[in-house]
């Protein structure tokens, strides 16, 4: 199964206010529009997984994750993490990280990203990735801290 990723990110925050002499502002704005092909080489992609759930959930991802036809699929590296919070009531914390056998993707194994209700995380390593070390260091959790809610996650990376 060939495995294209396109990233595609666009923000603008447009600053105005009234002044003494005309409405002065400014526009902020990043545009980021990446795509990676198919391999297993520095910059690309060949593993993906994705999934909704309502729980706290552990996705080891040497070996036990399946792609889109149902096959466990192993990655040498991790390439790319996005999580999104669907809760919508204050409070409801996501965490992703934080396992003992994590990736390490924010450093330390228990390290983890605080994820609000509505909020999301996107996180890309493409060209080194991130090393997944079976058993030690393979799994990417996404942990319901408070409340009861659904998350969406993907994972990418190459074998």
């Amino acid at each position: 199964m060939a495995t294209t990723v396109r990233i595609k990110l666009d923000i603008e925050i447009v600053e105005s206010y009234t002044g003494d002499l005309g409405n002065p502002g400014k526009t902020h704005r990043v545009s980021k529009d990446v795509v990676f092909s198919n391999g297993n080489g520095s910059g690309q992609f060949n593993k993906v997984h994705s999934d909704i759930a309502a729980a706290t959930t552990d996705y080891d991802v040497a070996g036990v994750v399946t792609d889109a036809q149902g096959a466990a699929i192993t990655m040498s590296k991790l390439g790319m993490i996005y999580a999104e919070n669907r809760g919508t009531t204050s409070g409801d914390m996501m965490y992703v990280g934080g396992d003992a056998n994590s990736v390490p993707f924010c450093g330390a194994a228990a390290d983890f990203v605080k994820v609000g209700p509505q909020g999301f995380a996107l996180i890309v390593n493409p060209i080194d990735g991130w090393t997944v070390t079976g058993a030690t260091g393979d799994v990417v959790e996404v942990n319901h801290n408070a409340g009861t809610f659904d998350h969406a996650v993907i994972v990418a990376g190459r074998s």
